[in-house]
């Protein structure tokens, strides 16, 4: 059996992560019923020069009452890890200070990770301590994680 090189892996793993971010955002249009669903979305940050990725970010537009409302999902074809996590929250902090700055005009009101493969614990743990969804991706559907 012949093994994968590097390339291999890393472009089936792109395959995959964009496969995911497809569905999850086929599924996040349906969940919230918003007015755009944007795919690899880019948001400035205060702190770096390129702008950070979201996978899927699903827009509600102003209204003549509301201020509108943004929800950024990060998509893992992996198991999420605390790492995962930390980046998450520090590229969404970033970018939360660049509105204050009135660098970016908006920033999440809301921010999910959908993992094909779980958590583990720790990943939990954070997720839940700064107030992010968990969602598992499964054959049938999307399902929470607590």
């Amino acid at each position: 059996m012949k093994e994968k090189n590097k390339s291999e892996v890393g472009k089936e793993a792109r395959k995959k992560g964009s496969a995911l971010e497809k569905r999850v955002a086929k599924w996040a249009k349906m969940k919230y019923d918003y007015d755009r669903v944007k795919i690899n979305d880019l948001a400035r940050g205060s702190a770096v020069k390129r702008g950070h990725e979201i996978d899927v970010h699903i827009e509600k537009d102003k209204g003549f009452l509301s201020s509108g409302y943004d929800v950024w999902i990060e998509c893992k074809a992996v198991k999420v890890n605390r790492t995962h996590v930390m980046k998450l929250k520090g590229s969404v902090d970033d970018v939360k200070k660049a509105c204050d700055e009135e660098i970016e005009e908006w920033y999440p009101d809301e921010v999910l990770i959908v993992s094909s493969s779980g958590f583990d614990i720790d990943a939990l743990g954070l997720a839940k301590s700064y107030g992010f969804e968990c969602w598992k991706a499964n054959p049938k559907g999307f399902e929470r994680v607590e």
